[in-house]
């Protein structure tokens, strides 16, 4: 059995000691938050880079600082364009705003004052339908117009230059389109067009069994 002696100690240095700790801990937390801020920097960076140059070699340069096992899970980019340089300040609460709407995982990436990029790892979404929730959402908090532009399926960050050449097309058409605000690519379109076809025919043909039987 182990006896244990009780000391009184200095309130002054018991006081001191429980700083000392304190400074330490907020010490590390901050330098912590200073890596994790300069990592996302650095990140954000080669992926900004590499979207409008599509230079492969130059992301050479990242390797150890971006993990490209997470960019490979990208498969849906939705660009967010507004008429003013309205990220310039609201770049930190955007992302947080949409992402309490959504309730879904994204990488968020302010390109300049006037657009950003979300890049989003499910492949299957409706992500139409995404956007237009984020374009009601940004309308209902924010006295700015907006228009978004969803890519098409890709598979990976290999694509992104060729998505975001696509998407700069597509934002093209709110000069054409002004009360239009969520674009979506031709193929898209297309296919579901080619779908509510086939379901108005199937109908049709549902209908018609029916009117033979009766």
């Amino acid at each position: 059995m182990t006896d244990y002696v009780l000391k009184p100690v200095d309130p002054d240095r018991f006081h001191d000691t429980i700083q000392k700790i304190q400074k330490e801990i907020a010490s590390r937390k901050n330098k912590e938050q200073q890596s994790i801020k300069e990592k996302s920097f650095l990140q954000q960076y080669f992926l900004q880079s590499y979207l409008y140059s599509g230079d492969r070699e130059r992301l050479k340069e990242a390797e150890g600082i971006v993990d490209f096992a997470i960019w490979e899970q990208w498969h849906c980019a939705i660009l967010i364009e507004s008429d003013e340089s309205f990220f310039d300040s609201a770049s930190d609460e955007v992302p947080l705003e949409i992402q309490a709407e959504l309730r879904r995982s994204f990488f968020y990436l302010n390109l300049n004052g006037r657009q950003s990029l979300l890049l989003f790892k499910d492949v299957y979404c409706d992500y139409v339908l995404v956007a237009k929730n984020v374009y009601n959402l940004l309308k209902r908090l924010h006295p700015v117009r907006f228009h978004l532009a969803v890519s098409r399926r890709f598979d990976g960050y290999q694509e992104l230059p060729e998505i975001m050449e696509q998407l700069e097309q597509q934002m093209e058409e709110k000069f054409y389109h002004p009360d239009i605000h969520v674009y979506t690519s031709e193929e898209d379109e297309e296919k579901n067009t080619g779908e509510e076809e086939q379901d108005s025919r199937l109908m049709e043909k549902i209908s018609e069994d029916i009117s033979r039987r009766m």
